[in-house]
């Protein structure tokens, strides 16, 4: 299995703290936020990790990579964009990723720019059961309206997942991506699919990975695994990011 980190995202929101470094690169109780995410994958058997990024970050993950030892074999890309017009989206991302490094692999896709405190070991062992599936993790919300900030997914009683919309005003479910994904080798040709089926170039559709998503829904083609206990934080903006320093601080582990 590889793992592929998504980080080539301009994180505006958080100027000016990401003028000059990625939200990836941020330091949370001084220890960069991607490493609190590399850490949840050391005791996997992963071939390689490949983390992506744009040109204009490019230098800094460089100059991290200098002084970071990795658990597996790590490779670092830029997708080339150095703006923000330019960007590829997360979905562009992956499929260039999958390209530029020739995965035949199964994948385990992650965003960088959040942390949490549980282990990914029960939703890769659910996805055993259906090895050959897409599936995403989700998190499950004690507080049903907050989820209208985020992906929102619904499951029938096989886990497959019958609903998913990005963002909805009234939320339908308290269950919501948070970006930890599995996309099986047999599957990766659908990205492709996707990108033929939608059109070349679409902002909308390719920025968030929900776009991508919703599509497989309409494919019936994702299964969804819920996470019910242990702390995420997503890292989208200034105050996430001081709400993610204050948690640290204040455990032992994370």
């Amino acid at each position: 299995m590889h793992a592929v980190m998504l980080s080539a995202g301009f994180g505006t929101r958080l100027y000016p703290l990401t003028e000059t470094i990625p939200k990836a690169l941020l330091p949370i109780n001084g220890k960069p936020v991607i490493e609190y995410i590399l850490d949840k994958l050391k005791n996997f058997d992963l071939k390689k990790t490949v983390i992506v990024t744009n040109e204009k970050y490019y230098s800094e993950f460089l100059k991290w990579l200098s002084v970071y030892t990795p658990a597996h074999p790590l490779t670092l890309i830029s997708d080339g964009t150095k703006t923000e017009h330019e960007k590829l989206g997360a979905v562009g991302d992956l499929k260039f990723a999958v390209e530029q490094n020739g995965i035949r692999d199964d994948v385990l896709l992650l965003v960088s720019d959040m942390i949490f405190s549980f282990s990914l070991n029960k939703f890769l062992s659910a996805v055993k059961r259906k090895r050959r599936q897409n599936w995403m993790l989700l998190y499950g919300l004690k507080d049903k309206t907050q989820a209208s900030k985020y992906g929102v997914a619904s499951l029938d009683k096989n886990d497959r997942v019958i609903r998913f919309e990005e963002k909805p005003r009234e939320p339908f479910s308290s269950c919501v991506a948070f970006g930890v994904y599995y996309l099986p080798r047999c599957k990766l040709s659908l990205i492709d699919d996707f990108f033929k089926d939608t059109g070349e170039h679409s902002e909308e559709k390719y920025d968030a990975l929900g776009g991508y998503f919703k599509w497989l829904v309409d494919k019936k083609s994702l299964f969804g695994y819920v996470q019910r206990s242990g702390v995420w934080v997503d890292i989208g903006d200034k105050e996430q990011y001081k709400e993610a320093e204050k948690l640290i601080r204040g455990r032992r582990t994370f």
